[in-house]
């Protein structure tokens, strides 16, 4: 997976810049900074006309007129932006507007409206309720969570956002069972509970496939991706003598011709002659094999004797 990152700091860019880059297609956008139950990356949602919820009388509908058609996923540490109850926090107003003492929106959450409009994006991760930083640090409650979830996404290869997110608080277990004895993570547990997934959790961040096995669907039920990673649709079989059908199949033979593995492309299933090998070894050219490569070199194979080193 490339990753090419934009970083923007408050106060030097506009609203317009974040728009522009969703609607260009930004697959991924990570976010820190200030929000509300109707605001988010200096995004405003308030269809509805209301008094006292921060930017409610404005009538701005940002995220409803996104214009996208390549939708992004957003992870954002801020305040009450995935309120999905729609409650707003109260807050002091500079005088002479009157304290707002809370309540619900009558416009849904800022979150809300990021997966339910036409555009926008395909999931989020949001605080339902305040997100925690901890000043002139980067260690701050709400960021320990964030770090963990894109370790899992691009250091443990946890594509699927749902399990991400709950690798995030997994991760972050420890620290949440002893959370009284460490003032900078005094929040955690807050955290755990309100950080939450709006969309599909069994969908997986994109990245790329170095090689892949269709039906004749056109339906991916076998696939290698960039870190090595075999993922069927099906399940595997080792130690067994792999028997070509009649079903439209993908096929790894020895130097004898005899198959040593078989991808039967009508359900995903994988049958190999050897065993699946987790500890890495480095193909040999003097074998025949099947090697799956990305940039820097051999990620997986399947070598003579059937066993897949992935």
């Amino acid at each position: 997976m490339s990753l090419e990152m934009t970083p923007r700091y408050p106060p030097g860019w506009p609203n317009e810049e974040i728009i522009s880059i969703i609607n260009n297609g930004t697959h991924l956008i990570n976010h820190l900074g200030h929000s509300s139950t109707l605001y988010v990356m200096k995004l405003c949602n308030a269809p509805i006309f209301q008094e006292g919820p921060y930017c409610g009388t404005s009538g701005l509908t940002d995220v409803d007129d996104l214009t996208n058609t390549k939708y992004c996923f957003t992870y954002s540490q801020g305040c009450y932006a995935g309120a999905f109850d729609n409650w707003h926090y109260s807050y002091s107003q500079e005088p002479p507007e009157p304290d707002y003492p809370g309540g619900y929106t009558m416009s849904d959450s800022v979150g809300e409206h990021f997966v339910t409009s036409g555009h926008g994006a395909f999931a989020v991760i949001m605080n339902s309720r305040y997100g925690w930083y901890l000043r002139g640090s980067t260690n701050g409650p709400s960021q320990r969570y964030d770090r963990e979830f894109w370790d899992a996404i691009f250091g443990e290869h946890i594509l699927n956002i749902g399990k991400a997110n709950q690798d995030s608080k997994e991760d972050n277990i420890g620290l949440v069972l002893e959370e009284h004895l460490h003032t900078p993570w005094l929040c955690l547990r807050w955290c755990y509970y309100e950080l939450n997934l709006l969309g599909d959790p069994e969908v997986e961040i994109r990245s790329r496939r170095l090689f892949c096995v269709k039906n004749n669907l056109d339906e991916r039920v076998a696939r290698f991706d960039n870190w090595g990673n075999l993922i069927l649709k099906g399940t595997l079989t080792q130690n067994t003598t792999p028997e070509a059908s009649a079903n439209d199949e993908f096929r790894v033979q020895d130097s004898n011709g005899e198959d040593v593995a078989i991808i039967d492309m009508t359900n995903g299933e994988m049958y190999i002659q050897g065993v699946r090998q987790m500890v890495w070894q480095d193909p040999s050219a003097a074998s025949d094999e099947f090697i799956i490569e990305n940039s820097s070199g051999p990620v997986a194979y399947i070598d003579e004797s059937g066993d897949t080193l992935v």
